[in-house]
């Protein structure tokens, strides 16, 4: 009658486990997750600020200056091989056109000012729902909503 019956218990040195010491290493099995998911995370914005070109584009146009009030967040945009998906905020005036992200994805993504002198128009692709002007800065492509560009520059003969 002994061989039919089972009991599954779990011991260490012939100790059971108490229910706080399987919740002390649960969070144990949780922390390394914990502190790796931010470390990948700031790891992967600096990559695609290098794949995009935000980071070339940095190096030259990076700036302090704050945008004007006409700043419009929550926008889509696309700097060379990376997609910015309502994530960038974008304004023009006379000074040029501000480029930043928002806070979540600024590590490696500093705030841009690009002098109207600077950005070349390549083409405005009219959609269904709205326009793309696709912009090149030191040869960087940039598409952004047409909108920020339109009545500001000639576009290019290219």
């Amino acid at each position: 009658m002994a061989l039919l019956s089972c009991s599954l218990h779990f011991s260490i040195y012939n100790r059971p486990f108490s229910v706080a010491s399987m919740q002390f290493l649960a969070i144990l099995a949780f922390l390394p997750l914990l502190l790796l998911l931010p470390i990948f995370w700031c790891f992967v914005s600096v990559l695609l600020a290098k794949l995009g070109g935000w980071e070339r584009l940095a190096s030259k146009y990076a700036t302090d200056v704050d945008p004007p009030n006409s700043v419009k967040s929550f926008q889509t945009g696309r700097l060379g091989y990376v997609n910015y998906s309502s994530c960038l905020r974008i304004a023009a005036d006379d000074t040029g056109l501000h480029l930043s992200v928002w806070i979540p994805f600024r590590i490696g993504h500093p705030a841009l000012l690009f002098p109207w002198d600077c950005v070349c128009v390549k083409s405005t692709d009219d959609g269904l729902l709205r326009s793309m002007a696709h912009l090149v800065i030191d040869e960087v492509d940039v598409r952004i909503p047409g909108k920020f560009v339109a009545d500001r520059l000639p576009q290019s003969s290219e």
